[in-house]
């Protein structure tokens, strides 16, 4: 007998406890856990003589961790914590309805009805897909579509206006026996009685001993094990006919799902069924049966009635899916009234389907008018229609074979090499927090199998949820590996114990795990800062600049330190202003400043925000904004005026100045004798039309603003409350060059590398200082044994031809001035009162 993907659519304790008077206690009410925990610990009962009290007189028995733990701590026997949790949870029936994904709801959203069609909000519908089956029996194989399949009539359901509080999406693990008779029963007891019933069903359906199944989830396709877990369609025929539906459409796509089409099941008087192929020449409607008709839903079956080998595929669902939600959405709308009839949707079926010819059956009072509105009403090409996530098997051509009965040969021979914890990235540990991913990856290797066996895996906890798995055929080999998720009860920090399980050919092998769960903690990924304003500002203006810190972590929180630095900028008066402030952020919670700052020099002004703990003060994370601080046009325009040599004519002597394009410039006073009196070295910057400003580096650092006038041949300057005329000229050589004094020229002579013996604590050091052109520099200090003592790093900028500044990063930010003294081998610096010098490595 074979078993073959056929594509069918269906619209579709408390106890009172004494110890008076040296009498035993008595059970009146449900045991609480406080009456477990008295039997153990003061009337000395085994865990096998409370069971038995369990199971005569109920729990009244919260299923949670606390639970767990507090009778963990009392030496209860793992076992008995899982039947206890497996017991709490068949007495708790939890509501069988989930939320649709988000994704399929938006989805929806964009081809919706402008107005829901009529009946929308009393229908109801069960949309079931499976393509990952847990028991891969010899014949049995997962399939590639279904759940596409499922998704796509859900979304198509969605668009009608059908509720999504009235659509049980069931898919994979979820489409299981049991979960589809609660469904069924869930909506009996809130179903009106004038509700339409839609059913789909996309998966595997098998014929056994004349009797049709559909395969779930947790269907073992063996021959011994169909008729207990699979779903017999008589008991799906039976529990529909048991709804308050006035109508019922099911759409199958299963192998064998034309056994559907007999419904005497729904109405005990019909023998016989009507085809739509074969409907009687008379057109007046059946009398109904007394007390049976008037009772019973109309129904309506779409189905397969050929089995199909091939898994066939367009836009993403399985071929004949993909024709009736066309047509149902409108191309099948032959008469153009908006409404597509199900004898209309039959035909447009019969029309593109080659390889997969539908059925159709109707019970006797089916309203043959009935139509379902036009989606679209002028049919473009159907669009792709929205995928579930991606599953983690492979997908499989779908090639059910004859179940045959598996034979386990009397010997196996295989090893359970390893169980271990991972996280996300495949990393082993064993300390995970709060919320993170959890897997186990299991290696086995095998010698030697019966035949027909598979590799089945068990996880099992008191505090997590139970996973079995069976995976595939074994094969012989080594080193198989396998990971399982590890879900937890609740998600609380603790220590956790697993016991796996690997059965294979009858035999089992089981490893013991333990992890420990922590509460979250902030890291700096989880950190964000965000400083938002202008780009550019013109110097001396103002504007209004926001910093935000978001704390991303979705569980933690923690008091920060959020200091702010200001380069270039001034802050209430204060240039370059440096402050902190304390702030508490909780979860998915922001920090929020505005601050009004002013240029106060040009070039890059920067905003610098770092956030550290406020414990340990180490920096998680920080941010810089650049911002670029300009002159208008004109006075931009003005600057490159400057740009050349100018120089005066007094009677005793001649100032040469030479002004680059960067506003740098060099100033040298000659004598009448062209010997050079003196020399200064800085900046010019215009401010204005009328002001520029001048930042001196030699002969001593100073800033100051002046009037000045510029025209094409000559630059006048107002300095100490006289004018001085300077005329452009061309290069002369009566202007030396820089000699190589400037400070130019002596941070151009530092760089290379420096050593000077010390004794520090009584032990001779070797400190080694390198420079770079750029004044970077990295001070190392070895022992004696080459081991390193410390480290610096930081900057020095030659100030003038006797002072240096040094800016240091590491061990910490400190920034001054210093003298120097530099000869071609040697560099003096005078720091806590010493000389500290310095010899020329080569």
């Amino acid at each position: 007998m074979k078993m073959l993907r056929c594509m069918t659519f269906v619209l579709l304790c408390c106890a009172i406890l004494g110890c008076q008077n040296g009498k035993e206690s008595k059970i009146t009410k449900k045991l609480t856990l406080d009456d477990i925990l008295y039997l153990k610990t003061f009337d000395g009962k085994t865990e096998t003589e409370i069971w038995d009290q369990l199971s005569r007189y109920g729990a009244d028995i919260p299923d949670n961790s606390t639970t767990y733990q507090r009778l963990r701590a009392k030496g209860f026997s793992i076992d008995f914590l899982e039947k206890l949790q497996a017991f709490l949870k068949k007495a708790t029936k939890a509501p069988q309805w989930k939320p649709l994904p988000n994704a399929l709801v938006e989805a929806a959203q964009k081809e919706r009805l402008p107005q829901a069609m009529a009946g929308a909000d009393t229908s109801w519908a069960v949309v079931l897909g499976i393509n990952d089956y847990r028991y891969n029996t010899p014949g049995l194989l997962d399939l590639q579509f279904a759940v596409n399949d499922a998704w796509a009539f859900a979304q198509y359901l969605l668009g009608l206006g059908i509720p999504q509080e009235h659509i049980y999406l069931l898919v994979n693990e979820d489409a299981t026996k049991e979960k589809l008779s609660n469904v069924l029963q869930e909506i009996k007891s809130t179903m009106a009685e004038k509700s339409t019933m839609y059913m789909y069903f996309s998966g595997h359906g098998a014929m056994y001993q004349d009797v049709g199944y559909f395969l779930m989830h947790d269907t073992m396709g063996t021959e011994e094990e169909l008729s207990k877990t699979g779903y017999p369609m008589n008991q799906l025929k039976a529990e529909l006919g048991n709804l308050q539906a006035k109508k019922l459409l099911l759409f199958l796509d299963a192998c064998h799902s034309a056994g559907m089409n007999g419904l005497e099941t729904f109405n005990p008087k019909r023998t016989s069924l009507t085809r739509k192929e074969e409907k009687p020449a008379s057109a007046e409607p059946m009398p109904p049966v007394a007390g049976t008709m008037q009772d019973q839903p109309t129904i309506m079956v779409l189905a397969s009635s050929q089995a199909n080998q091939i898994s066939a595929e367009r836009k993403g669902n399985g071929i004949f899916t993909s024709y009736l939600l066309e047509g149902l959405k409108g191309k099948a709308d032959r008469n153009q009234d908006r409404l597509v009839t199900i004898d209309e949707a039959y035909r447009y079926l019969v029309a593109n389907v080659e390889i997969q010819l539908p059925s159709v059956d109707f019970s006797p009072n089916w309203d043959q008018a009935f139509g379902i509105p036009c989606i679209i009403t002028t049919p473009p090409e159907p669009t792709e229609p929205v995928k579930p996530p991606e599953p983690n098997v492979e997908p499989v051509e779908p090639n059910i074979a004859k179940v045959e009965p598996v034979k386990p040969m009397s010997t196996s021979k295989w090893t359970f090499q390893s169980a271990e914890m991972q996280d996300e990235s495949k990393k082993a540990k064993d300390q995970f927090e709060v919320g993170q991913a959890m897997y186990v990856k299991v290696t086995w290797s095998t010698q030697q199998i019966p035949p027909g066996s598979r590799d089945e895996i068990t996880l099992s906890g008191a505090l997590i949820q139970s996973i079995n798995k069976t995976i595939s055929k074994s094969k012989v080999g080594r080193n198989w590996t396998y990971s399982l998720p590890v879900e937890l009860l609740e998600q609380v920090a603790g220590e956790y114990e697993i016991e796996v399980e690997l059965k294979i050919g009858g035999a089992s092998q089981k490893k013991q795990l333990t992890f420990t769960v922590i509460e979250p903690t902030i890291k700096a990924e989880d950190i964000a800062i965000n400083i938002t304003g202008d780009e550019t500002l013109e110097y001396q203006t103002a504007g209004n600049y926001k910093i935000t810190v978001t704390n991303t972590n979705e569980k933690t929180e923690d008091e920060f330190k959020i200091e702010i630095r200001l380069n270039g900028l001034s802050q209430q008066g204060i240039e370059d202003r440096v402050w902190s402030t304390v702030a508490l952020i909780k979860p998915q919670e922001q920090w929020t400043k505005i601050y009004n700052l002013t240029a106060s020099k040009l070039g890059i002004g920067k905003i610098i925000v770092n956030v550290s703990f406020t414990v340990s003060e180490e920096v998680l994370t920080s941010e810089t904004k650049e911002i670029e601080i300009t002159t208008t046009l004109d006075n931009a325009a003005n600057q490159r005026k400057l740009v050349g040599m100018w120089s005066t004519q007094p009677a005793d002597n001649l100032i040469a100045m030479k002004i680059e394009p960067d506003g740098t410039f060099l100033e040298i006073i000659l004598g009448p004798d062209k010997k050079e009196l003196s020399r200064s070295t800085g900046k010019l910057r215009i401010i204005n039309d009328q002001k520029l400003m001048v930042e001196m580096e030699t002969p001593k650092v100073i800033d100051f603003e002046c009037r000045y006038r510029v025209q094409a041949n000559s630059l006048e300057l107002l300095i100490t409350g006289q004018w001085i005329t300077y005329q452009r000229i061309e290069l002369d050589s009566s202007a030396p060059e820089p000699n190589s004094t400037g400070p130019a020229a002596l941070q151009q002579r530092l760089v290379g590398l420096w050593g000077l013996k010390q004794t520090i604590n009584g032990v001779e050091a070797l400190v080694g200082l390198k420079i770079d052109a750029q004044g970077n520099y990295v001070e190392i200090t070895i022992g004696p044994n080459k081991e390193e003592l410390s480290r610096n790093s930081g900057k020095i900028t030659v100030i003038s031809s006797s002072k240096l500044l040094i800016q240091m990063q590491t061990p910490q930010s400190r920034k001054f001035e210093c003298q120097f003294r530099l000869s071609a081998t040697m560099l003096e610096i005078y720091v806590n009162r010493d000389w500290l010098k310095y010899q020329k490595i080569e």
